[in-house]
């Protein structure tokens, strides 16, 4: 997948170590990937650099991904197109 490659390069070029990469791809095309460096989950701060990628179809306006335990309260990253198809 192109879009995984990406993310790794990415990461790769921020940190030498990458720690963490999950991807999620269900059958409605939405695919999603997270990377995280090594230098941020071994952070004393619990801060640092994380790498998110989606792709979807045209067909979808937009696409949401949300982190945290519950609804209330999380983070949650909205992707939309322009309207041109882009």
């Amino acid at each position: 997948m192109k879009i995984r490659r990406l993310l790794i390069a990415a990461s790769a070029w921020v940190s030498p170590t990458l720690a963490a990469l999950a991807t999620f791809s269900p059958s409605t095309g939405i695919n999603y990937a997270v990377g995280v460096p090594h230098s941020t989950l071994t952070s004393s701060t619990h801060r640092g650099d994380i790498f998110i990628s989606v792709s979807f179809p045209a067909k979808y306006q937009y696409v949401a991904m949300g982190i945290g335990k519950q609804m209330a309260g999380s983070t949650i990253f909205v992707v939309y197109t322009d309207g041109q198809g882009g």
